[in-house]
């Protein structure tokens, strides 16, 4: 409590109790995402998806078949049709990961055109799209290829094939939007020449699994050798511990996530083995959870490991205490900023003048990749409503780190909110506190006298 004399008066600040939510925080570009697939064989069908995405999360991911355009470039109907299935998310005010494939069905050997060329042609316009719709396309994930669009089982995995595809995607999607491939290995043959400083990428590139836990190597995602270049070399895959590290220090800079996989026990599925099991082990998940930067992840794929997590509760203290470990892990996928202390000062030489200082700190797995400013709602001197920004650069605070934020304002008697609004768009974005509808925090009242 600040208890000060000035020439304005006596002015007293009650801090509120700052009491974190266990709520699901429907921030954009973070937490669980459902997956809608499409295909240019027919119109979308709007209506469908009208009732089948989450309007909770307002988050989701959209892949696209475009094998109906064939050996040709695609058409100006083809094109029509996504740009029909990105409006209806912009409509709604959607967070997207996108993903445009020839297969969807694991069958990309068939699917695929024979000639390069028009793969070169169609990741060209797919590039163009991205660009249109870069204010909701959060990640665009993969290179067209692969089963799935995973980028394995493919005609097109030479070295000098993935190098072109990335560089006409790098040209076309601008630098608003995330590109990701399916592993490591591949991120580090497309960033051959920066090598070990490859992991700040210009391209804002990183990464998507959907392999997570499967296995000891996450289903291929990684390698069974030491990084060591006289073992493995920069263009291999390394072994779990070696890739985690890389992925670590990859991913406080660029997104991460994708799906996890029960895992059957003779694949060494990291769940049936009982790594995962109980409560006492979940540290452990946690801290890859944490090494992997993870946030987004696929809330309906291999229900099996999401109703293991249901059932696991949290121990130690504090307001997940007893939660189920899927609670956790929705709250903290990506950021999660939290409010954790307020502090006032007054100045005896200007009248009304208080500095505020609020420590805001991110308990999430992940950055936040894109910024978001600070806002104090206040009643002035004058019994009015005002609002000054604390300023941005909350996507600076790593994982487990704190930012202090400090503005002054003239303050009359009443209540403190504190808010956030992401600075593109000015999209709202909850702290990990509890807050009003709005999303402001309450953080404390000023009594003058």
């Amino acid at each position: 409590m600040l208890f000060s004399k000035n020439k304005g008066g006596k002015i007293k600040f009650i801090q509120a109790h700052l009491k974190e939510s266990v709520d699901y925080t429907m921030n954009p570009c973070r937490g669980f995402y459902m997956i809608h697939t499409f295909t240019l064989d027919k119109k979308p069908d709007i209506n469908d998806l009208e009732w089948s995405v989450d309007r909770k999360a307002r988050f989701a991911m959209a892949i696209v078949n475009i094998s109906a355009a064939g050996a040709d470039p695609l058409t100006e109907t083809h094109i029509g049709y996504i740009r029909r299935i990105l409006n209806f998310f912009r409509e709604n005010e959607y967070s997207i990961i996108f993903r445009a494939v020839y297969d969807h069905e694991g069958k990309a050997m068939e699917k695929e055109p024979e000639n390069f060329k028009t793969v070169l042609t169609h990741i060209g316009q797919i590039g163009d799209i991205v660009k249109e719709y870069d204010d909701i396309i959060f990640v665009y994930q993969g290179l067209l290829i692969g089963n799935w669009g995973e980028m394995h089982t493919s005609k097109f995995l030479k070295t000098e094939q993935l190098e072109k595809m990335a560089d006409i995607l790098r040209e076309r999607v601008g630098d608003n939007v995330y590109l990701a491939v399916r592993k490591p290995v591949y991120f580090r043959i497309l960033h051959k020449k920066q090598l070990e400083t490859a992991t700040n990428p210009e391209d804002h590139m990183g990464l998507f699994d959907d392999g997570l836990f499967g296995s000891y190597t996450n289903l291929g995602t990684f390698g069974e050798k030491d990084k060591e270049r006289r073992v493995t070399g920069w263009s291999n895959a390394w072994r779990r511990e070696d890739e985690l590290s890389f992925e670590k220090e990859l991913c406080n800079n660029v997104p991460n996530g994708g799906e996890i996989v029960y895992g059957d026990e003779e694949d060494g599925g990291l769940f049936r083995d009982g790594n995962y099991m109980n409560s006492a082990l979940v540290p452990k998940f946690l801290e890859d959870c944490k090494t992997m930067h993870l946030t987004y992840l696929n809330k309906n794929h291999d229900v099996r490991a999401w109703e293991l997590f249901k059932g696991v509760k949290m121990q130690g203290s504090g307001v997940w205490k007893d939660m189920s470990l899927y609670d956790y892990m929705g709250a903290h996928l990506g950021y999660r900023m939290l409010v954790k202390k307020v502090s006032l000062k007054t100045d005896n030489e200007t009248p009304d003048k208080v500095d505020i200082d609020v420590e805001i700190e991110n308990t999430g797995f992940a950055r936040m990749y894109y910024d978001a400013t600070v806002y104090i709602d206040y009643t002035d001197k004058n019994g009015n409503q005002g609002r000054v920004s604390l300023g941005a650069g909350l996507r600076s605070i790593a994982p487990g780190m704190s930012m202090n934020k400090q503005g002054s304002f003239d303050a009359g008697s009443g209540e403190l909110y504190i808010s956030m609004q992401r600075m593109f768009d000015s999209r709202r974005i909850f702290f990990g506190n509890e807050s009003d509808k709005e999303g402001r925090v309450h953080i404390g009242t000023i009594e003058k006298k």
